[in-house]
Parts: structure tokens; sequence; C-alpha cells
């Protein structure tokens, strides 16, 4: 993955003491108070001028957000136990939603999801690619039709798996953020804490993921990050937490030898499909348009190493010794990652109705992921 300059240091530094703000209030929060509530709370006391509906709403979408990511990622480890690979299962959910009564809209649909999921894994590579001018809806003008058959669609969700899977192992790559993180707690000698290591080394609690998408929320409402502006949506916000949490957890289970450094990376390819498995639900909901232009342009290596950062945080939070064993694996990683991303990369497909005239009508999509 193309490394660059997406936090300054002193954006790191607003990150970690907004990570320890939300951390100390989470652990001193009552044993009756949920999640979802705790969330409200810091909300209405740290975001300028929201209002207790607004509050409510974002942390009831992070519960949510979360939970479903963790789903993901159970129900995925039980799918290949059985055979099934992580990609497949989550075609398999594709076409389980898009059913037999298949239509041009659905075909193209998935076309438009695959081919955005491939531009950005093509810049998370820095790879020179096609950028989609809104000009193009003006000349292109096809009068054919592509001929969408369920081997078509089976195909189309097939590729979307495998590109969700690129991305995921693409994130491995990454060491920017770690290495980050380690310069901005250099010096500052944390004592180990248990219960923050017990979360990252536990595959079932959530605890960090909340923290940290508490924490991220108030940096994008009160507008403190260059890269994480105030539109950024709320499930966006839970997922880059959810993927620097996860990320940490893979990481430890490598540094303790419960797993190699093949089985970690293949784990980090999980944490791609997961949030590619909540974008579709949300599209189900509202429109593959939607998420293309309002999720996916937060996809790429800006995502990546904010989550990368926080997660590596909230490891040296659970003392200076873990933090520091977190970023050294995940630089031994990350020199293994590239030479598997690379291959993930090379093995990626077009969607060949983007290739052809018949779906460049969706250029004016396609142009907002890189604007």
């Amino acid at each position: 993955m193309t490394e660059e300059k997406i936090l300054t240091e002193d954006e790191a530094i607003i990150i970690k003491d907004l990570l320890k703000e939300c951390l100390e209030s989470y652990h001193t929060k009552g044993k009756n108070v949920t999640d979802k509530d705790w969330l409200k709370d810091v909300f209405m006391e740290k975001i300028n001028g929201i209002t207790e509906e607004k509050a409510l709403e974002d942390a009831e979408t992070i519960v949510e957000t979360v939970d479903s990511f963790s789903k993901n990622m159970h129900e995925m480890k039980q799918s290949e136990q059985q055979g099934i690979s992580k990609e497949s299962w989550l075609a398999n959910h594709i076409q389980q939603d898009i059913g037999e009564d298949i239509t041009v809209e659905k075909g193209e649909d998935l076309s438009l999801l695959g081919e955005s999921l491939y531009l950005q894994n093509m810049n998370m590579a820095g790879q020179s690619i096609e950028r989609y001018s809104e000009n193009d809806i003006e000349v292109v003008e096809s009068t054919e039709t592509e001929d969408y058959s369920l081997h078509k669609i089976k195909e189309l969700a097939m590729d979307i798996g495998k590109n969700a899977s690129a991305y995921g192992i693409q994130s491995a790559t990454s060491t920017a953020g770690s290495l980050l993180a380690a310069k901005i707690m250099n010096g500052e000698h944390i004592e180990p804490n248990q219960i923050i290591q017990e979360a990252f080394k536990s595959g079932v609690d959530s605890s960090m993921q909340i923290v940290a998408s508490g924490a991220l929320k108030i940096a994008s409402e009160n507008q403190l990050l260059q890269y994480l502006p105030e539109s950024t949506p709320t499930t966006m916000i839970a997922s880059i937490s959810s993927i620097g949490v996860e990320g940490v957890k893979i990481l430890a289970r490598v540094a303790s030898g419960e797993i190699t450094f093949t089985k970690g990376i293949e784990q980090f390819a999980r944490l791609g499909v997961s949030v590619v498995k909540n974008f579709w639900s949300i599209a189900k909901n509202t429109s593959v348009k939607e998420v293309v232009t309002k999720l996916l342009p937060f996809l790429g290596p800006k995502f990546t190493v904010i989550a990368e950062t926080v997660g590596t945080v909230l490891a040296f939070m659970g003392g200076t010794d873990f933090g520091k064993l977190i970023v050294d694996t995940k630089v031994k990683v990350a020199n293994v990652a590239k030479t598997v991303a690379k291959t993930a990369v090379q093995g990626l497909k077009r969607a060949k109705d983007f290739v052809s005239n018949g779906i460049k009508k969706a250029a004016k999509v396609l142009s907002k992921i890189f604007s």
C-alpha cells in the first residue's frame, strides 16, 4: 500500500488525548449504563451544538455497526472452518439478497460496486487507473444492455468478495499509523492494564471499538482532523474503529504465537470483507449509488492509517510493552503481507461492463470517489 501523510503528529496527539478521556469515562460508567447511553452522554458533553436526538441517533448507529462487524467476523470464521472462503461467504450473502429475479438494474448495481472497490484497491496499491470524468456521462450513450444471467450475477458477487478481501490484505501492509502512534507515545511509560489487554485478546469484547468510535466521532464533529471531516458518516467512523481495534487483536494473536503470520494476514482480509458486507447491508436499505458516493470515498489509505493509529494508541494504553509488541509485530506482518497483497491485487478483475460502454453512464458516480 502506498504510504502518505494522512495524520500530522499534532493530530495524532489529539486522537490520543480523546481516546484517553473516553477510555477513562467508559471504565468508570455504571454497570447498568449501556454502550448506547454512554456514547449519547459523551457526545452531549463533548460535541459542540449537538442535539440529544442526534447524539442518540449517532450512538445507535455506532453500536449497530460495531455489532454487525463483530457478527460478520464470527460468521466468516465459522464458514471458513466449514471450507467456505471469506470471499464466497460475502458473495453468497449478496446472491441471496439479489434473489433469482435478475434485472439489469441489479446487475448494474453489482458492477458499480465491484468497479468502485477495484478502483480503491488500485488507488491503495499506487497503480495508475482510469479516472472517470463526469463528462463521460455526456459522451457515452450506449443502447446496449448487458445480459445479466444468474451465472453473471454470481461472478460479479464473487469479484466483490475478492476486492473486499484484497482491501483487507492491503491494510495489513501499512505501518504508517503504527509508527506514528509509537512516536507520540515515546517517553510516556504506561504500566500494564489488564482490562485493556484482555479486551484486545478477547474475540468477543467490543469495548475498545466503542471507545474508539466515540473519540473519532468527537474529533470529526468538532473538525479536529483534516481527513475526518464533519461530513464523515457515523457508520464509517465505527468501521474505522472496528478495523483498527480488530487489527490489534489479530496482531496480538500473531505475537503470542497463537496464529502464524500467514493466518494473521488472512484474518486482515476478513476485516475488508466485513466492512464491505456492512456497506452492502446499507445499500439494500438505500442504494448502491449512495454507498459508492458517500462511503467508498473514505475506504482507502486515509481510512487505513487513521484506523491503525487509533488501534495502536489504544494498545499502548494497555501498557508500553504491549504497545511496542504490537508495533513490532505489525512491521513484521507488513513485510510479509506486501507479497501477498501484490498477488491479490494482480488477481483482481474489472467489471467488464465498465470496460465496455454498457454502464459508463455511472461515470458521474465513480468520479466522486477520488474527488
